[in-house]
């Protein structure tokens, strides 16, 4: 389905957008710190990490996820599919102002 394809593209470009910002933190890290550029690079390591798997779980559900399932829950839960949608596009935001 097509919400399938935009989901797991926007979760591969918000993947992508966040190992750059990782790189870049590693990079300032590594200046700013000196001897201590090893510590910096394991926490970045990490929070890559998450991000990996908080994209493969998206994925994962754009997979499973139905355009019919996603009709049936915003027609029985309207005000929770307008919060989550609401939330998403804040993510997002914070993500993308970050990253420029």
């Amino acid at each position: 389905m097509a919400i399938d394809n935009n989901m797991g593209a926007t979760a591969n470009e918000a993947a992508e957008r966040g190992r750059r910002v990782m790189d870049k933190t590693m990079e300032k890290g590594r200046e700013m710190m000196g001897d201590s550029y090893e510590k910096v690079q394991d926490m970045a390591e990490k929070g890559r990490d998450a991000l990996q798997g908080g994209v493969d779980a998206v994925q994962k559900f754009a997979r499973e996820t139905t355009m019919d399932d996603v009709r049936e829950f915003v027609r029985s839960e309207p005000w929770a599919a307008v919060a989550i949608a609401f939330g998403v596009g804040y993510l997002m935001a914070q993500v993308f102002k970050r990253v420029a």
